[in-house]
């Protein structure tokens, strides 16, 4: 995630630690944290929250509901808050 002072507020998501991926689907954590983000994004298509007939870019999209997810799934999230300072604004 950026930490530029000119965005004021930036969400992330942590993966978990690389031992604890790979004891949960031994598997390596790139293949847990590259997977999970595209089947929420399914899961949110197909319950309807996110409308593919509206979808024109994916940051238009409300990321509330697809960060809660990722949480359900496995990648706990955090926000970051970054106030810009004077010299940038």
């Amino acid at each position: 995630a950026s930490t530029s002072p000119l965005i004021p507020m930036v969400r992330y998501w942590r993966p978990m630690l690389i031992k604890d991926c790979y004891n949960e689907v031994e598997a390596q954590a790139i293949s847990y944290t590259a997977g999970v983000p595209p089947v929420v994004a399914a899961m949110l298509i197909a319950n309807g929250t996110w409308d593919v007939h509206t979808m024109v870019n994916v940051e238009e999209l409300d990321p509330d509901p697809f960060i809660e997810l990722l949480g359900k799934n496995g990648l706990s999230t955090a926000v970051l808050e970054n106030t810009p300072s004077k010299k940038f604004i």
